[in-house]
C-alpha cells in the first residue's frame, strides 16, 4: 500500500490526476451486494434452471465474471456436456468457455469424445486447448486431426494459431532492445510487458515519438501495472480469450457507457482486420496481408510467430479490445495473484479503487495512463504487447529498467 500511495502522489503532481472527480454508483458496498445477489440467484442459477436457452448466455457471462460455481451450475454442465452438439454454435461456445475457465479438468472424457464430432474451427480449437492443457501428449494427435478435418486450415486465423501451438517450434524471444528502439513510423509507442501466465500482471511504459521514454518531473520512468488476462484465460485467438500479443493501433482516448468499464478515459485500440491497414502503416492499402504487418516490425522480430497474435486474432474476427479501467468488484478475485485488479473479456485492464461509501474514485492507474498519453499531444500511435517469459510473478520495474538502460546506451552509440 505504501508503494501505491507514493506512486499516486507522483502521478498527481505530474499529470494532475485529481483535476476531475470521478464517480461510479455501482462501486458502493450496498450496490455491489445487491448486484452480487441478483447475479448469482437470477442471472446465473435461475437462468440455468429455467431451460430457456435465450437466458443461458447471460448465465455463462455471470459465471465467468464472478468465477462462480455451485451445485446448480455443476448439475447443468454435467447434464448438457453430452448433449452439446444438439445446441447452436453460440451456446456450444458459451458452454466451452465456462468449462475451460471454471472446470479445468472435470470434462476431459466428454470433450475427448466431442472433438471428433465438430467441424467448427473455433469449437475445435477450444476443445483442443482444453485437452492439451490436461495432457500434453495429445499434441501430435490433435495436430493430425486438425490437418485432416480442416484441409484449408492455413486460411483461418484460429487454426493457423492452433497449428503453431501443437507443432514443435523454436520461439526464442528476439532482442527486446531491437523492438524498443525500432522506429514505428515516427509515432509514440506504448510497450506492455507480460508473462506467458496471464494470472500475473504485466508492466506498461510509454516511448515518445522522439524515442525517449516518458518520465515524470523527477526523472522517474512512467509505468503502470496492467492485466491482459480474460475471465476464462482462453488463448488470445479465441473469442473472449486473453489479450493478444502483438501490435495494436492507438486511435486516441474515449469514454465508455459500459458500467463495468467505468467513467475514466480508455485507450482506443484496434487490431489488424478490425481496422484498415492505413491506421497501422499510414498507406492507402485496402486489404490486409501478413507482409504489411511484418514490415511494421524490426527485422529480428519478423519471423517470431508470437508477435503476430493481433494479426491472427483480427483475422479470426476478434475486436473491441481496448485498454480500460474497472468498476468490477475485486472481491470476486481475492484469491488470484492479480487482485485487486479484475480481468475482462479480453481487454487490457488497469487497477482502479473506488470508495465503498460514496463511489468516488480513490486511485486509478487507468486515469494516469490516459492522461500520460494525452500529454503527448497526439491521438495516433501504437500499443505493443509482448510476453517476455514464463516466470510465475508479476512483471516489475526491475525487470524492465535494464532493458531501458540498454536502449539508452545503444541509442547514444548510434547517434555519435
Amino acid at each position: 500500500m505504501k508503494k501505491i500511495v507514493i506512486l499516486l502522489t507522483t502521478l498527481l503532481v505530474f499529470f494532475n490526476c485529481g483535476e476531475q472527480t470521478r464517480h461510479s454508483n455501482r462501486t458502493t458496498t450496498e450496490n455491489r451486494n445487491q448486484f452480487r445477489e441478483k447475479l448469482i440467484h437470477e442471472t446465473i442459477e435461475k437462468s440455468l434452471q429455467s431451460g430457456d436457452q435465450s437466458k443461458w448466455s447471460g448465465a455463462f457471462w455471470g459465471m465467468g465474471l464472478a468465477q462462480y460455481r455451485s451445485a446448480v451450475c455443476d448439475s447443468f454442465f454435467q447434464t448438457n456436456m453430452t448433449n452439446l452438439p444438439d445446441y447452436e454454435p453460440g451456446i456450444q461456445r458459451g458452454v466451452l468457455e465456462v468449462v475451460y475457465g471454471l472446470y479445468p479438468s472435470e470434462f476431459h472424457e466428454e470433450i475427448t469424445h466431442l472433438i471428433h464430432k465438430t467441424d467448427n474451427p473455433k469449437l475445435f480449437a477450444m476443445m483442443a486447448n482444453y485437452l492439451i492443457r490436461n495432457d500434453q501428449s495429445l499434441t501430435s494427435e490433435i495436430k493430425q486431426m486438425l490437418v485432416e478435418k480442416f484441409p484449408n486450415w492455413q486460411q483461418n486465423g484460429i487454426l493457423i494459431s492452433l497449428h503453431h501451438d501443437v507443432s514443435e517450434n523454436n520461439d526464442e524471444l528476439p532482442s527486446l532492445t531491437d523492438l524498443l528502439t525500432h522506429n514505428f513510423n515516427n509515432k509514440p509507442v506504448i510497450f506492455s510487458f507480460h508473462r506467458q501466465n496471464r494470472d500475473y500482471q504485466g508492466l506498461t511504459i510509454i516511448r515518445k515519438d522522439d524515442g525517449e521514454f516518458l518520465r515524470d518531473e523527477f526523472g522517474h520512468l512512467f509505468h503502470i501495472p496492467h492485466l491482459a488476462r480474460s475471465n476464462s484465460a482462453l488463448p488470445s485467438y479465441i473469442t473472449n480469450g486473453n489479450s493478444p500479443q502483438g501490435i495494436y493501433a492507438i486511435l486516441g482516448t474515449g469514454q465508455s457507457d459500459n458500467v463495468f468499464i467505468g467513467p475514466c478515459k480508455n485507450l482506443q485500440l484496434r487490431m489488424p482486420f478490425e481496422a484498415k491497414p492505413k491506421y497501422f502503416d499510414h498507406s492507402e492499402k485496402s486489404v490486409w496481408t501478413k507482409d504489411i504487418y511484418k514490415h511494421l516490425l524490426p527485422k529480428t522480430w519478423q519471423d517470431y510467430f508470437p508477435i503476430y497474435g493481433t494479426y491472427y486474432a483480427g483475422m479470426a474476427g476478434r475486436s473491441a479490445i481496448i485498454a480500460h479501467g474497472t468498476t468490477i468488484d475485486p472481491e470476486f478475485y481475492k484469491c488470484m495473484p492479480f487482485y485487486p485488479n479484475t480481468p475482462s473479456l479480453g481487454c487490457i485492464t488497469a487497477t482502479e479503487l473506488w470508495s465503498e461509501e460514496t463511489g468516488e474514485l480513490i486511485y486509478s492507474d487507468q486515469q494516469a495512463l490516459a492522461q500520460a498519453w494525452e500529454s503527448l499531444k497526439t491521438e495516433r500511435g501504437y500499443f505493443v504487447l509482448i510476453e517476455i517469459d514464463n516466470k510465475q510473478r508479476d512483471v516489475t520495474l526491475n525487470d524492465v529498467l535494464p532493458i531501458i538502460t540498454k536502449c539508452h546506451y545503444e541509442t547514444l552509440e548510434v547517434s555519435k
